[in-house]
């Protein structure tokens, strides 16, 4: 959760316009209202319904959850689909939207985790590319299992019942590896610093 270098890549005036596809019925609509309510509860960001704005998120219903990570200019496309509509999942790639790559796409992740490559099929190797220095600065913050950025130990796994992602230190407390349920106080920590929240 290692955000982009390029400081042209976040969003202005801490402000995301968006469009929501109306094929959304009532409660994905609400579920999308309380993942931004999280960010404008504990951040200085803002999202808004768009008016005119030239550089703006468009939420539709596409296979798949992704989202492009920062501002990219002018439309950009943020895929919440089926069994993607709950807060937590809207948040992780709202997220993105923002900025932030995946947790353990850190630089410094090897300290911290190990992948188990054999477990992973070909087609979502890149899902666990590492990026390098250049690519993402990690805001100075600690390696944080609990991000809502990271994956559970067994995502994308060829066996299910054996991981891709093994973590080299122990959990603390209360700490589940990817959960996506809140943001983490690291979180919400790197979404003040990248946009430079006074509080």
């Amino acid at each position: 959760r290692n955000a982009v270098r390029d400081i042209h890549s976040t969003w202005l005036n801490r402000t995301v316009p968006y469009e929501i596809d109306n094929t959304y019925d009532h409660v994905q609509r609400m579920e999308m209202k309380l993942a931004m309510d999280e960010f404008q509860n504990k951040t200085c960001v803002r999202f808004v319904p768009r008016t005119d704005e030239p550089d703006y998120i468009r939420i539709r219903s596409d296979t798949g959850c992704f989202s492009p990570v920062g501002r990219r200019g002018g439309q950009q496309l943020v895929s919440i689909g089926p069994g993607c509509d709950s807060k937590g999942t809207i948040m992780h790639e709202l997220m993105h939207t923002l900025g932030f790559w995946h947790e353990h796409s850190r630089p410094d992740r090897d300290t911290y985790i190990t992948i188990i490559w054999d477990n992973i099929p070909q087609i979502h190797e890149t899902n666990f590319r590492k990026y390098t220095v250049e690519d993402i600065d990690t805001l100075g913050a600690a390696y944080d299992y609990g991000s809502i950025m990271h994956y559970k130990n067994n995502t994308f796994a060829t066996d299910r019942s054996k991981p891709t992602i093994k973590n080299k230190y122990p959990l603390s407390e209360g700490v589940e590896m990817g959960q996506r349920i809140r943001l983490s106080e690291i979180d919400i920590d790197k979404v003040k610093r990248l946009y430079r929240c006074s509080k």
